[in-house]
């Protein structure tokens, strides 16, 4: 395995490199992601660098996998906005590229997420959705801790195929 290296803050400008994993994710993996690659290939230059930049700042949270110098994995959770709801936060995707899965890298991407998500006191549950066919997620999830509260049938649409999303819980 080549060297791998987990990052919790991506440097500004390194915008253009989150940009091309998150289109290669929604390209090669449809249901990775909510956008589609036509909606993020509309986002701009100063969107890209304000995600990062809300990162950086702790507004959200986006952890990367990086395997000699190059991104290649990704994973992203977020905190709700309004103040009666303000004691969740999400985890909203995990993308890790096709030749680097199955080494453990979702799995310390979660984990990061959700120790970063912890030290916020104020959060009390982290959420998550996973279609239901995304296997590998829902056993990577549950071997986490998070636990299955419902589902959402046909929620998720692509290609004219509905899917059925999984959703978890963990309370911290």
């Amino acid at each position: 395995m080549s060297s791998i290296k987990i990052i919790e803050k991506l440097p500004i400008n390194r915008w253009s490199e989150y940009k091309d994993l998150y289109i290669k994710a929604v390209t090669n993996e449809p249901l990775a992601f909510s956008e589609t690659p036509k909606e993020i290939k509309n986002k701009t230059k100063k969107e890209w660098i304000k995600e990062l930049q809300d990162s950086i700042d702790g507004n959200s949270i986006i952890i990367f996998a990086e395997s000699d110098g190059v991104i290649v994995g990704m994973g992203t959770g977020s905190f709700h906005r309004f103040e009666k709801l303000s004691h969740n936060a999400f985890i909203s995707s995990l993308y890790i590229d096709t030749e680097f899965r199955n080494q453990g890298l979702g799995k310390k991407i979660i984990e990061k997420i959700v120790k970063l998500i912890s030290k916020n006191k104020k959060i009390k549950n982290i959420f998550s959705e996973i279609i239901e066919t995304q296997t590998s997620s829902i056993k990577l999830h549950k071997k986490i801790g998070f636990k299955i509260v419902g589902k959402f049938n046909r929620l998720f649409k692509v290609n004219g195929k509905s899917y059925t999303e999984i959703s978890f819980q963990k309370e911290i």
